[in-house]
């Protein structure tokens, strides 16, 4: 997404004879519209006065546009202060509006077709190469494919999501510049509004791509098709707070795939078509978005402190730990019944009054749940070989990252991590939840891939003296 500023005439839809000039301008701060005049048509009262209909604060479900350049804006949910009549003054109005539209006039917030760019998306999906090497044997010669291909489709409930391809540029006299896409297209089976587009089907992939490769990822254009727009007409583009600027230069694969690099999974390694993993993985996100949802709150905002970074994390592992995965109970419950019995009994043997008996045997038969750091060691051991590499190099892992959870969580407690060490606690934290889901979604040995990356083993080294040091305090 680029700066884009466009002056030109903007109205409501209900009222197109009532035309007010502004700008419109989308840049790294977000989308803002000012008008030079009253947006809201006024009416003319029975005095024979003009007066402005409505409140003071006017929400506006759309409002239209044109540039001067003959650009068609539909810009949806603008609300602004309505500016009152006052004679011979200047009136300027500034409008917010959740998302610009650039490329067509709608009144309704119902979307059929969404294609999605993001900047990472070119080199995890590695399409064919554009130059044809076969096509010629002259040297003098390049033969470039520019037609659109598409290198993948799952239908998920309620859509299609298909993965495609294709080249862009420009061609002057002395110069040609292509550039190869890749975008998400989601086809929909009923009009959604865009919001929901957003974080239903544009969002899951996201998260997928930002879990497979260990970076945050931008979403650099999203376009949208009105409903009823004609099934050929270009897409909208759609500007609003998410959207990012694409990075100075576009990631190559070789950037995913080098030693240190944190990816663990691409389209070509997945060991699973890509047809299979997206819709398993569309499935997972609903079951897990909680989890997801903390796991990449850092990706998200990079600017958290470490305390915070920590925290998502550990919150990303415990949210994972639920039915039907993992029981909540530490012991089965005939096994429970016995243990409650027995300490019922002794405290009876002692001479302990009835009511207190009474009363420790009610509260003990409500607690079966499994202790924190018991979930937290059998999410680890679950993520297979990933695990078994944690808990080797650091056996009371679990219950240190624990106890650091109790310090971040509830001021005043005491911490047995400093700065350095909770960041690396966080970071495998971050890399046993990346390996679950990606299990769980069906990449075949992920556990093993996790344990290969060097960046991972670093992240395990630094716990060995954190553990030892831990132990001699304690």
């Amino acid at each position: 997404m680029d700066v884009y500023s466009a002056e030109g005439m903007w109205w409501r839809p209900e009222s197109p004879q009532h035309r007010v000039p502004g700008t419109l301008t989308s840049d790294e701060d977000g989308i803002q519209p000012v008008v030079y005049g009253p947006l809201q048509p006024s009416i003319p009262s029975k005095a024979g006065v003009g007066k402005i209909q409505g409140s003071e604060w006017v929400a506006t479900p759309a409002v239209h546009g044109r540039t001067h350049d003959n650009a068609d804006i539909t810009l949806l949910e603008v609300g602004g202060l309505m500016s009152l009549p006052v004679p011979s003054a200047e009136v300027r109005e500034t409008h917010t509006v959740s998302v610009a539209c650039i490329g067509g006039h709608f009144s309704e917030d119902a979307f059929i077709q969404a294609r999605a760019e993001f900047d990472w998306l070119d080199a995890w999906l590695d399409p064919p190469s554009i130059v044809d090497d076969n096509a010629t044997g002259s040297g003098d010669e390049t033969v470039v494919r520019v037609g659109r291909s598409e290198l993948a489709r799952a239908e998920i409930a309620g859509g299609t999501v298909r993965f495609i391809t294709g080249v862009t540029g420009r061609e002057e006299p002395s110069a040609v510049h292509l550039d190869r896409w890749s975008a998400a297209s989601i086809d929909l089976n009923q009009p959604q509004p865009w919001q929901t587009i957003l974080d239903s089907w544009v969002r899951p992939f996201h998260d997928l791509l930002t879990i497979s490769i260990g970076r945050p990822v931008r979403l650099t254009q999203l376009r949208l098709r009105p409903a009823d727009a004609a099934p050929r007409a270009p897409l909208c583009d759609a500007r609003f707070g998410v959207v990012q600027a694409q990075r100075k230069a576009s990631p190559s694969p070789q950037a995913l795939l080098n030693y240190s690099a944190p990816t663990l999974v691409t389209r070509r390694d997945a060991g699973v078509p890509l047809e299979e993993l997206l819709a398993a993985w569309y499935e997972l996100w609903v079951q897990e978005r909680e989890a997801i949802m903390h796991l990449l709150a850092p990706f998200h905002a990079s600017f958290m402190y470490s305390q915070h970074k920590f925290g998502a994390a550990f919150q990303a592992i415990e949210a994972l730990h639920h039915k039907p995965r993992f029981t909540g109970r530490e012991l089965d419950r005939c096994s429970h019944q016995e243990r409650v019995a027995a300490i019922v009994g002794a405290a009876q043997a002692a001479g302990v009054e009835d009511d207190t008996v009474a009363w420790a045997e009610r509260v003990l038969r409500s607690r079966n749940d499994k202790p924190l750091t018991q979930k937290i060691e059998d999410v680890v051991r679950s993520a297979g070989a990933c695990g078994d590499a944690v808990l080797k190099a650091a056996p009371t892992f679990p219950s240190t990252v624990a106890g650091e959870r109790a310090g971040v969580s509830h001021p005043g407690v005491e911490r047995s991590l400093d700065a350095a060490d909770r960041y690396w606690h966080g970071e495998v934290l971050t890399w046993v939840a990346r390996t679950v889901l990606l299990a769980a979604a069906g990449v075949n040995d992920v556990d093993r891939r996790t344990v290969a990356r060097a960046a991972f083993q670093h992240a395990v080294e630094q716990l060995g003296p954190t553990v030892e040091s831990v132990s001699k305090s304690g």
